[in-house]
Protein backbone atom coordinates (compact mmCIF):
# COMPACT_ATOMS: atom_id res chain seq x y z
CA UNK A 1 0.00 0.00 0.00
CA UNK A 2 0.70 3.87 -0.24
CA UNK A 3 -0.69 6.56 1.49
CA UNK A 4 -0.44 10.79 1.05
CA UNK A 5 -2.80 10.62 4.42
CA UNK A 6 -1.36 9.59 7.81
CA UNK A 7 -5.32 9.36 8.80
CA UNK A 8 -4.85 6.33 6.42
CA UNK A 9 -2.53 4.25 8.70
CA UNK A 10 -1.95 1.05 10.01
CA UNK A 11 -2.76 0.62 13.91
CA UNK A 12 -2.86 -3.11 14.72
CA UNK A 13 -0.50 -5.80 15.28
CA UNK A 14 1.00 -7.92 11.70
CA UNK A 15 2.52 -11.07 12.34
CA UNK A 16 4.28 -12.34 9.28
CA UNK A 17 4.87 -15.48 11.13
CA UNK A 18 7.88 -15.94 9.34
CA UNK A 19 6.32 -16.01 5.85
CA UNK A 20 7.85 -13.98 3.11
CA UNK A 21 6.06 -11.60 0.81
CA UNK A 22 7.58 -11.60 -2.83
CA UNK A 23 7.68 -9.10 -6.03
CA UNK A 24 6.34 -5.88 -3.73
CA UNK A 25 5.96 -3.29 -6.53
CA UNK A 26 5.29 0.24 -5.78
CA UNK A 27 5.86 3.16 -7.94
CA UNK A 28 3.96 6.61 -7.75
CA UNK A 29 4.11 9.75 -9.01
CA UNK A 30 2.56 12.60 -7.62
CA UNK A 31 2.27 16.47 -8.27
CA UNK A 32 1.26 17.88 -4.64
CA UNK A 33 2.06 20.84 -2.37
CA UNK A 34 0.73 20.23 0.77
CA UNK A 35 0.65 16.46 1.19
CA UNK A 36 3.45 14.15 1.73
CA UNK A 37 4.02 10.84 -0.31
CA UNK A 38 4.40 7.93 2.06
CA UNK A 39 5.95 4.47 0.06
CA UNK A 40 5.99 1.01 1.82
CA UNK A 41 3.78 -1.74 2.45
CA UNK A 42 2.71 -0.12 5.23
CA UNK A 43 1.85 3.59 4.43
CA UNK A 44 2.22 4.63 8.08
CA UNK A 45 2.52 2.36 11.23
CA UNK A 46 1.49 3.18 14.36
CA UNK A 47 1.18 -0.58 15.49
CA UNK A 48 3.55 -3.37 15.80
CA UNK A 49 4.83 -5.15 12.65
CA UNK A 50 6.62 -8.46 13.42
CA UNK A 51 7.86 -11.56 11.65
CA UNK A 52 7.82 -10.13 8.25
CA UNK A 53 10.12 -10.54 5.04
CA UNK A 54 9.81 -8.40 1.80
CA UNK A 55 12.11 -10.29 -0.77
CA UNK A 56 12.96 -8.34 -4.02
CA UNK A 57 10.37 -5.59 -3.86
CA UNK A 58 11.02 -2.81 -6.15
CA UNK A 59 9.14 0.58 -4.19
CA UNK A 60 9.86 4.09 -5.75
CA UNK A 61 7.80 7.54 -5.22
CA UNK A 62 8.39 10.78 -7.04
CA UNK A 63 7.27 14.18 -5.37
CA UNK A 64 6.85 17.42 -6.85
CA UNK A 65 6.54 20.30 -5.13
CA UNK A 66 6.09 24.33 -4.14
CA UNK A 67 5.43 23.37 -0.75
CA UNK A 68 7.08 22.02 2.26
CA UNK A 69 5.81 18.32 2.00
CA UNK A 70 8.43 15.28 1.45
CA UNK A 71 8.61 11.91 -0.47
CA UNK A 72 9.16 9.09 1.98
CA UNK A 73 10.29 5.61 0.52
CA UNK A 74 10.91 2.28 2.47
CA UNK A 75 9.84 -1.52 2.25
CA UNK A 76 7.98 -2.03 5.39
CA UNK A 77 6.86 1.79 5.93
CA UNK A 78 7.03 5.10 4.99
CA UNK A 79 6.52 6.68 8.30
CA UNK A 80 7.15 4.51 11.09
CA UNK A 81 5.64 5.55 15.13
CA UNK A 82 5.48 1.99 16.12
CA UNK A 83 7.28 -0.72 17.10
CA UNK A 84 8.77 -3.26 14.24
CA UNK A 85 10.79 -6.86 14.66
CA UNK A 86 12.25 -8.92 13.26
CA UNK A 87 11.57 -8.05 10.20
CA UNK A 88 13.55 -7.75 6.65
CA UNK A 89 14.02 -6.05 3.54
CA UNK A 90 15.65 -6.95 -0.24
CA UNK A 91 15.16 -5.34 -3.25
CA UNK A 92 15.66 -1.81 -4.90
CA UNK A 93 14.21 1.31 -3.60
CA UNK A 94 14.22 5.27 -4.25
CA UNK A 95 12.84 8.04 -3.38
CA UNK A 96 12.93 11.36 -6.09
CA UNK A 97 12.25 14.94 -4.64
CA UNK A 98 11.70 17.37 -7.11
CA UNK A 99 11.18 21.24 -6.90
CA UNK A 100 11.27 21.31 -3.08
CA UNK A 101 10.13 18.24 -2.32
CA UNK A 102 12.21 16.66 0.79
CA UNK A 103 13.37 13.27 0.07
CA UNK A 104 14.05 9.95 2.47
CA UNK A 105 14.71 6.91 1.56
CA UNK A 106 15.61 3.74 4.14
CA UNK A 107 15.13 0.12 4.37
CA UNK A 108 12.52 -0.24 6.94
CA UNK A 109 11.17 3.06 7.21
CA UNK A 110 11.66 6.31 5.27
CA UNK A 111 11.36 7.99 8.54
CA UNK A 112 10.43 7.08 11.93
CA UNK A 113 9.89 9.09 15.61
CA UNK A 114 9.14 7.48 19.05
CA UNK A 115 9.42 4.11 17.45
CA UNK A 116 11.63 0.80 17.88
CA UNK A 117 13.10 -1.32 15.34
CA UNK A 118 14.96 -4.03 16.30
CA UNK A 119 16.47 -7.55 14.66
CA UNK A 120 16.13 -6.30 11.08
CA UNK A 121 18.24 -5.88 8.72
CA UNK A 122 18.28 -4.54 4.77
CA UNK A 123 19.75 -5.69 1.38
CA UNK A 124 19.75 -4.80 -2.08
CA UNK A 125 20.10 -0.88 -3.16
CA UNK A 126 18.42 1.96 -2.02
CA UNK A 127 18.99 5.21 -3.69
CA UNK A 128 17.49 9.18 -2.36
CA UNK A 129 17.64 11.54 -5.21
CA UNK A 130 16.70 15.32 -4.36
CA UNK A 131 16.86 19.18 -5.38
CA UNK A 132 16.94 19.90 -1.46
CA UNK A 133 17.08 17.53 1.32
CA UNK A 134 17.88 14.33 1.10
CA UNK A 135 18.34 11.42 3.58
CA UNK A 136 19.25 7.84 2.85
CA UNK A 137 20.16 5.24 5.26
CA UNK A 138 20.14 1.10 5.61
CA UNK A 139 17.30 0.79 8.26
CA UNK A 140 15.70 4.39 8.12
CA UNK A 141 16.32 7.50 6.40
CA UNK A 142 15.81 10.02 8.92
CA UNK A 143 14.50 10.29 12.37
CA UNK A 144 13.28 13.99 14.54
CA UNK A 145 13.11 12.17 18.29
CA UNK A 146 12.61 9.06 20.19
CA UNK A 147 14.07 6.55 17.70
CA UNK A 148 15.62 3.33 19.49
CA UNK A 149 17.28 0.97 16.81
CA UNK A 150 18.97 -2.02 18.23
CA UNK A 151 20.03 -5.73 16.61
CA UNK A 152 20.08 -4.48 13.16
CA UNK A 153 22.54 -4.50 10.18
CA UNK A 154 22.87 -3.34 6.64
CA UNK A 155 24.04 -5.05 3.75
CA UNK A 156 22.54 -2.68 1.02
CA UNK A 157 24.55 -0.60 -1.14
CA UNK A 158 23.27 3.34 -0.52
CA UNK A 159 23.66 6.01 -2.74
CA UNK A 160 22.29 9.68 -2.51
CA UNK A 161 22.46 12.48 -5.00
CA UNK A 162 20.86 15.65 -4.29
CA UNK A 163 21.27 18.68 -6.62
CA UNK A 164 21.17 21.77 -4.61
CA UNK A 165 20.81 21.53 -0.44
CA UNK A 166 21.85 18.84 2.27
CA UNK A 167 21.91 15.59 1.57
CA UNK A 168 23.01 13.02 4.65
CA UNK A 169 23.93 9.15 4.12
CA UNK A 170 24.31 6.75 7.09
CA UNK A 171 24.37 2.65 7.07
CA UNK A 172 21.81 2.76 9.49
CA UNK A 173 20.24 6.25 9.70
CA UNK A 174 21.17 9.29 7.66
CA UNK A 175 20.00 11.75 9.37
CA UNK A 176 19.10 11.83 12.94
CA UNK A 177 18.22 13.85 16.11
CA UNK A 178 17.86 11.98 19.63
CA UNK A 179 18.64 8.34 18.51
CA UNK A 180 19.46 5.62 20.78
CA UNK A 181 21.27 2.82 18.62
CA UNK A 182 22.49 0.27 20.10
CA UNK A 183 24.57 -3.06 18.82
CA UNK A 184 24.01 -2.58 14.58
CA UNK A 185 26.75 -2.70 11.55
CA UNK A 186 27.13 -1.86 8.26
CA UNK A 187 28.92 -3.73 5.72
CA UNK A 188 28.48 -2.40 2.16
CA UNK A 189 28.84 0.99 0.41
CA UNK A 190 28.11 4.25 0.87
CA UNK A 191 28.01 6.35 -2.91
CA UNK A 192 27.61 10.20 -2.79
CA UNK A 193 26.66 12.19 -5.77
CA UNK A 194 25.19 15.21 -6.78
CA UNK A 195 26.22 18.46 -6.30
CA UNK A 196 24.59 19.32 -2.46
CA UNK A 197 26.01 22.15 -1.23
CA UNK A 198 26.84 20.38 2.21
CA UNK A 199 26.91 16.30 2.79
CA UNK A 200 27.02 14.11 5.66
CA UNK A 201 27.80 10.61 5.02
CA UNK A 202 28.71 8.19 8.06
CA UNK A 203 29.30 4.31 8.22
CA UNK A 204 26.54 4.65 10.94
CA UNK A 205 24.77 7.55 11.44
CA UNK A 206 24.88 10.22 8.71
CA UNK A 207 24.39 12.90 10.65
CA UNK A 208 24.16 12.64 14.26
CA UNK A 209 22.24 15.16 16.69
CA UNK A 210 22.18 14.66 20.46
CA UNK A 211 22.47 10.43 19.83
CA UNK A 212 23.57 7.57 21.23
CA UNK A 213 25.59 5.53 19.03
CA UNK A 214 26.70 1.84 21.25
CA UNK A 215 28.48 -1.55 19.97
CA UNK A 216 28.54 -0.85 16.52
CA UNK A 217 30.47 -1.65 13.69
CA UNK A 218 30.87 -0.66 9.95
CA UNK A 219 32.80 -2.40 7.13
CA UNK A 220 31.62 -0.59 4.45
CA UNK A 221 33.19 1.91 2.14
CA UNK A 222 32.47 5.24 1.86
CA UNK A 223 32.61 6.71 -2.34
CA UNK A 224 32.47 10.25 -2.67
CA UNK A 225 34.55 10.38 -5.86
CA UNK A 226 31.35 11.82 -8.05
CA UNK A 227 30.29 14.69 -5.95
CA UNK A 228 31.02 17.66 -8.33
CA UNK A 229 30.17 20.74 -5.82
CA UNK A 230 29.81 21.54 -1.53
CA UNK A 231 31.35 20.70 1.64
CA UNK A 232 31.02 17.22 2.98
CA UNK A 233 31.56 15.76 6.35
CA UNK A 234 32.76 11.82 6.68
CA UNK A 235 33.26 9.73 9.23
CA UNK A 236 34.00 5.58 9.68
CA UNK A 237 30.64 5.73 12.19
CA UNK A 238 29.25 9.34 12.14
CA UNK A 239 29.90 12.81 9.75
CA UNK A 240 29.48 14.51 13.51
CA UNK A 241 28.59 14.19 16.63
CA UNK A 242 26.72 17.56 18.05
CA UNK A 243 26.09 16.65 22.04
CA UNK A 244 25.98 13.06 21.52
CA UNK A 245 27.56 10.11 22.80
CA UNK A 246 29.83 7.02 20.63
CA UNK A 247 30.71 4.31 22.83
CA UNK A 248 32.39 0.76 21.97
CA UNK A 249 32.20 1.46 18.10
CA UNK A 250 35.07 0.36 15.40
CA UNK A 251 35.97 0.57 12.27
CA UNK A 252 38.79 -0.47 9.75
CA UNK A 253 41.38 2.21 9.94
CA UNK A 254 41.05 4.87 6.65
CA UNK A 255 43.24 7.38 5.32
CA UNK A 256 40.89 9.20 4.34
CA UNK A 257 38.27 9.60 6.97
CA UNK A 258 38.63 8.97 11.03
CA UNK A 259 35.09 7.82 12.74
CA UNK A 260 34.39 10.87 13.88
CA UNK A 261 34.58 13.47 10.84
CA UNK A 262 33.41 16.74 13.11
CA UNK A 263 33.52 15.63 16.91
CA UNK A 264 31.09 18.08 19.33
CA UNK A 265 30.56 15.40 22.08
CA UNK A 266 31.85 12.03 23.25
CA UNK A 267 33.37 9.83 20.77
CA UNK A 268 35.26 6.87 22.70
CA UNK A 269 35.22 4.53 18.72
CA UNK A 270 37.55 2.10 17.86
CA UNK A 271 40.32 2.60 15.56
CA UNK A 272 41.22 -1.02 14.38
CA UNK A 273 44.33 -1.33 12.19
CA UNK A 274 43.60 -5.04 10.00
CA UNK A 275 40.79 -7.47 9.77
CA UNK A 276 43.04 -10.07 11.80
CA UNK A 277 41.96 -7.57 14.70
CA UNK A 278 37.97 -7.92 14.22
CA UNK A 279 37.41 -11.20 16.02
CA UNK A 280 38.75 -9.71 19.27
CA UNK A 281 36.74 -6.75 19.39
CA UNK A 282 34.18 -9.16 20.40
CA UNK A 283 35.38 -8.35 24.19
CA UNK A 284 34.69 -4.66 23.86
CA UNK A 285 31.29 -4.48 21.72
CA UNK A 286 29.45 -7.45 24.53
CA UNK A 287 27.46 -10.63 23.84
CA UNK A 288 24.67 -9.24 21.44
CA UNK A 289 27.38 -10.35 18.64
CA UNK A 290 29.55 -14.12 17.81
CA UNK A 291 32.21 -14.37 15.46
CA UNK A 292 30.96 -16.14 12.82
CA UNK A 293 34.80 -16.91 11.14
CA UNK A 294 34.15 -14.10 9.23
CA UNK A 295 35.68 -10.59 8.19
CA UNK A 296 33.77 -9.00 11.15
CA UNK A 297 31.28 -10.14 14.10
CA UNK A 298 27.80 -10.10 12.97
CA UNK A 299 24.67 -10.22 15.93
CA UNK A 300 23.70 -13.52 17.78
CA UNK A 301 20.21 -13.85 16.38
CA UNK A 302 21.20 -14.13 12.76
Amino acid sequence: TSSTSRENSFAGTFDGNGKLISNLYINISSEDNSNELLIGLFGVNYGKIKGLGLVNCSNSGTLSTTGNNTVLVAGVTGMNYGEINSSFVSGTLCSNGKNNAKSRSGGIAGSANNATIKNCYSMGNIKGIGNFVTCVGGIVGTTQEGLKIENCYNVASLTVDTTNGTQSIGGIVGHAIGIIINNTYNIEELNLQGSATDTYAGGIVGYNHGGNINNCHNRGEINENTITTGAFYIGQIASNNVNGVIKNSYYLVSEKYDGVGINGGTNESIEIQNESQMPNILDVIGNSFKDASLRYPVLNWQ
